[in-house]
């Protein structure tokens, strides 16, 4: 899975911004949807409140890569471990936090509301880590 550099940072924004959009609507439309148990106003409201912050700020990660890179280079190739890792560690960090959201709407009673809140901060504090390490090191990249 060796790749050109600016290739994978295109692959990464891409999934990023779609799968931050899924964290963040996932509950709106738990919340909406009629035939789903869903979220207690007070659990929504605490739940988006978590949420919304790291989003942002991929979300300002993301156009500030597309802004800055548009006519980028296709750069170094980069090793397979590295863009593997980038992918995958999206992709886990996704699928386990939008599946706890949705067990929890499902099943009201599978946690309490303070612990779920501070697992749900668990999952955002390990999208904050995925940042701090994978995403400074790769968009920190200046054609080594």
């Amino acid at each position: 899975m060796e790749s050109k550099e600016a290739f994978v940072k295109r692959r990464i924004v891409a999934s990023g911004i779609i799968f931050r959009l899924l964290i963040l609507f996932l509950p709106i439309v738990l919340y909406k949807a009629p035939p789903v148990p869903g979220f207690r106003p007070d659990q929504f409201e605490t739940l988006t409140c978590i949420l919304l912050p790291l989003t942002c700020l991929f979300f300002t990660l993301f156009i500030k890569f597309i802004i800055q890179n548009r006519y980028q280079k296709p750069g170094n190739y980069l090793g397979p471990a590295f863009v593997s890792v980038g992918y995958f560690a999206l992709l886990i960090l996704t699928l386990a936090e939008a599946g706890f959201i949705t067990w929890k709407a499902f099943d009201d009673t599978v946690i309490e509301d303070n612990n779920f809140y501070v697992l749900i901060a668990v999952f955002e504090s390990a999208w904050g880590i995925y940042a701090g390490f994978y995403l400074s090191e790769l968009f920190g990249r200046r054609g080594r």
